[in-house]
């Protein structure tokens, strides 16, 4: 088997993170695949469990801490995700550069790190008025199962992948942070950039070839070809007009100031202007929210006791 990169891609969900992948996928040294979600729906529970039954005090050991020590439980994980990613490279014979790309990626980064020490990880950011404004058009539409509709969840959400991020910056020097705006007003200089990351040779030619292929209007109409079978088949909806500021029009002002309440500092940090005049002031809305999150605290933890006999 041909040795290769491993490149893990995430960000907030409906952040360009697809893009990416496809504008990647054009190169002939690159395997990608639909998304795995290897680590937030499979390894990132095992190791959660494994952890809090590891370190959890009873009169009975049970688990499979009870049969592995900590480094051969990590080794199995290891040897599942080795095994996703091989059989992503299995669908482009030769490539040496494996793409995993889920969004949730970014969340997950400690566990996927200490699994693969060298992988290169790519962060794709995007101004968060439009992430809440995608994650809504979803939640009504295809992704009804998954996005939140609520602008104040949206913008949590997209602090909390904001905030791994950074911390994942700090952990390795493998890491490339994408903003979409950027991507959508240069796409050749942004995709020729990440390629050089990447260490694949790319001539001018290709580049203009790949970009137009990958155009949100090819998107939309057909799809890009050079792209696994399943990447072609998003539901409708899926790609939306990719507008940097079409969230102006789709959101109404008081979802705004929620969003840039909540998002402010980062928003600051990051260089993205507010358009509601006091960003600072607290929205009553909020404490509804707050009621909610409280609630559901209790709840969980009234749970947790009753499913541990407490």
């Amino acid at each position: 088997m041909t040795p290769f990169t491993t490149v893990f891609v995430g960000g907030s969900p409906r952040s360009g993170t697809t893009w990416i992948q496809i504008l990647l996928s054009q190169h002939p040294a690159v395997a990608t695949a639909q998304e795995t979600h290897v680590f937030n729906w499979y390894l990132g529970h095992m190791a959660s469990r494994w952890d809090e039954e590891f370190n959890k005090e009873r009169p009975r050991k049970v688990g499979l801490h009870t049969l592995y020590n900590p480094e051969q439980f990590r080794e199995v994980m290891r040897g599942i995700a080795r095994d996703v990613l091989e059989r992503i490279q299995a669908t482009r014979p030769g490539a040496t550069v494996v793409i995993e790309k889920t969004p949730g990626n970014i969340d997950h980064w400690r566990l996927a790190l200490d699994l693969f020490p060298e992988a290169r990880f790519i962060n794709v950011i995007r101004d968060p008025r439009a992430v809440v404004a995608s994650l809504r058009s979803a939640a009504d539409t295809w992704g009804s199962e998954w996005a939140p509709r609520s602008a104040v969840n949206g913008a949590r959400r997209w602090v909390a992948t904001i905030a791994a991020g950074r911390a994942l910056a700090q952990a390795t020097p493998n890491y490339r942070e994408v903003r979409y705006e950027a991507l959508l007003a240069d796409t050749a200089a942004e995709f020729r950039g990440m390629l050089e990351w990447l260490g694949l040779p790319a001539d001018e030619a290709f580049v203009a070839r790949a970009v137009e292929a990958c155009s949100m209007d090819q998107l939309r109409a057909k799809g890009a070809a050079n792209v696994p079978a399943a990447l072609t088949n998003e539901p409708q909806g899926f790609y939306r007009k990719g507008e940097v500021d079409g969230w102006r029009k789709e959101l109404p002002m008081k979802d705004i100031h929620l969003i840039e309440h909540v998002a402010r500092d980062v928003m600051v940090d990051l260089g993205y202007p507010f358009v509601s005049s006091r960003p600072e002031q607290r929205p009553v809305r909020l404490a509804y929210f707050d009621f909610l999150d409280r609630l559901k605290i209790f709840a969980d933890v009234r749970l947790r006791r009753m499913r541990d006999g407490i």
